[in-house]
C-alpha cells in the first residue's frame, strides 16, 4: 500500500497520522455540530422575536465574529501553535452552543445572541484546522490530505442530518424545543473535538513545518 510522506523526520509516521485522523474526525464533529442545529438559527430568532426582520441577524453576527476572530487566532497559532489556536476556537464554539442553546430556552434573546457571537469566534479559527493538516504532509500530498479533511466535514454534515429524527424523538420525549437541544447537542458535539485536539493532537512547529516544506520543494 502506498504510505504518506511527511514533512518533520522528528515525527514518527504514526504520532503524524494519529494527528491526522483527530483532526478529521474534529472536521466531522464540527460540521455535525453546525448542521444539527447552529446553522437553524435564523429559524430560533424569529421564535424568540415572534418577528422574521431579524432572521438574518444570527448571521450576521456569526460571520463579523468569525472575520475579527480569524485573525487573531492566527496570531495566536503563529505564537503559540496551530493546537492551542485550535482548542480555543473549539472551546469558545461550543460555550457559545451551550450558553445559546440554554439562553433560547429560557426565552432569552440577548443570551441566545451571545452565544451566536461566541461561536462566530470559534468558527473563525476552526476552520484554519486544514493548515495544521496541510503542515503534517509534503507539499505534494497537501491537496489529496485537505481534501479528506474537507470530507470528513462533509460526512459529519450527512451523519448529523440522518440523526435529524432521533433528534426530535428525544426532544419530545424530554419536552426539550428540538432547535434549542440541536445547540445543546452542538455544544457537545464540540466539547468532544476540543478534548481529542488538546489530549491527542501534535503539531509541527510553524517554523520547522516552513523549513521542511522549503527543503521538500
Amino acid at each position: 500500500t502506498r504510505t504518506m510522506s511527511f514533512t518533520h523526520s522528528k515525527s514518527s509516521p504514526g504520532k503524524i497520522r494519529s494527528s491526522l485522523t483527530v483532526l478529521f474526525v474534529a472536521q466531522a464533529l464540527s460540521t455535525g455540530a453546525t448542521t444539527v442545529g447552529i446553522a437553524l438559527s435564523s429559524i430560533l430568532i424569529v421564535h424568540l422575536t415572534r418577528s422574521e426582520a431579524l432572521s438574518g441577524l444570527p448571521s450576521t453576527l456569526k460571520q463579523v465574529a468569525s472575520a475579527l476572530a480569524a485573525l487573531v487566532v492566527g496570531q495566536i497559532m503563529a505564537r503559540s501553535g496551530r493546537r492551542l489556536g485550535l482548542t480555543l476556537s473549539y472551546l469558545i464554539a461550543a460555550l457559545g452552543a451551550l450558553i445559546g442553546g440554554f439562553a433560547a430556552l429560557g426565552g432569552s434573546l440577548w443570551g441566545f445572541l451571545l452565544g451566536v457571537i461566541l461561536v462566530g469566534l470559534g468558527d473563525g479559527g476552526i476552520p484554519q484546522g486544514r493548515y495544521a493538516v496541510a503542515e503534517l504532509v509534503k507539499p505534494s500530498h497537501r491537496g489529496r490530505t485537505v481534501g479528506y479533511l474537507l470530507s470528513f466535514g462533509v460526512l459529519g454534515s450527512v451523519l448529523s442530518t440522518a440523526l435529524t429524527p432521533l433528534l426530535e424523538s428525544i426532544a419530545r420525549k424530554y419536552q426539550i424545543p428540538s432547535l434549542e437541544l440541536g445547540w445543546i447537542l452542538g455544544g457537545i458535539l464540540l466539547l468532544v473535538g476540543m478534548s481529542l485536539i488538546a489530549v491527542f493532537f501534535r503539531a509541527i512547529p510553524l517554523e520547522a513545518a516552513v523549513n521542511a516544506a522549503d527543503q521538500a520543494l
